[in-house]
């Protein structure tokens, strides 16, 4: 069933419910789902201090899974700290991904923040849905 429903959608989101590490079905973790599913993926992180190892980490994990680790965004940036402001540089130096950030968005309706992403984010940041692998 999620082969059909991956193929007749122009983009998934699957969601990681905390971390790759987190327990997702039996013995098997988000982690696990993610390389079945064989879809590029974003990491998204918090964007200040403390961000760094967790999101390199994160991305260098899916990698070393076969995922493809299309970019990583640094979620509600705001600029406001030393951190903040070199964070987005140094991961894409660490990981070799590109870094982009996203300013807090606007959740007073469901697809608020759907418009937020596409004013915030560059256009191709969101991969097309090939299921093959580069």
């Amino acid at each position: 069933m999620r082969d059909r429903e991956l193929e007749s959608a122009d983009v998934g989101v699957v969601e990681g419910i905390g971390g790759l590490r987190v327990p997702f079905a039996g013995d098997a973790e988000v982690v696990d789902l993610i390389a079945d599913l064989r879809v590029p993926t974003i990491v998204v992180a918090r964007s200040g201090l403390g961000t760094l190892d967790p999101s390199a980490l994160t991305a260098e994990a899916l990698e070393r899974r076969g995922c493809r680790v299309h970019g990583i965004v640094l979620n509600e940036y705001e600029g406001g700290s030393v951190a903040e402001r070199t964070n987005p540089e140094t991961l894409e130096a660490m990981t070799e991904r590109p870094v982009w950030t996203l300013p807090p968005l606007s959740l007073d309706s469901p697809l608020a923040p759907v418009g937020g992403l596409r004013a915030h984010l560059p256009p191709g940041v969101t991969p097309s849905p090939s299921r093959t692998d580069e």
